[in-house]
């Protein structure tokens, strides 16, 4: 019982470790994206004609499709690392917990339908 508690201990530490990780990642993320985006504003202000600001346009990817992009790497750098500390201390998956619900259900049909 003691292990039990103590994986526990074990399980809510490293969840607050990669909860603080994502929150600073978070952070970062919001305080380069207002670098970027004042830096973008300042070229845009000295974009003096209009074919330089089109060609700035055409360059790359949208701003806003940067940041879903950065912020989309985060939310899956942040679940990979939850996911991996969880396997290490032996906590199942959602999905292992619903396939064991499911076999145990399908074993106690059979059971009843033996019973009767």
């Amino acid at each position: 019982m003691k292990t039990l508690y103590t994986m526990g201990d074990q399980a809510m530490k490293s969840g607050r470790t990669f909860y603080l990780a994502g929150l600073g990642v978070a952070a970062t993320v919001q305080e380069q994206t207002n670098k970027v985006f004042e830096n973008l504003v300042e070229k845009g202000r000295t974009a003096t004609t209009k074919e330089a600001a089109t060609e700035k346009k055409t360059e790359g990817p949208t701003f806003s499709g940067r940041v879903k992009d950065l912020s989309d790497q985060v939310t899956n750098r942040v679940q990979d690392g939850v996911s991996f500390a969880f396997s290490r201390m032996g906590i199942p998956t959602r999905q292992e917990i619903q396939d064991l619900t499911r076999s145990v259900e399908q074993l106690t049909e059979k059971v009843q339908a033996l019973q009767a």
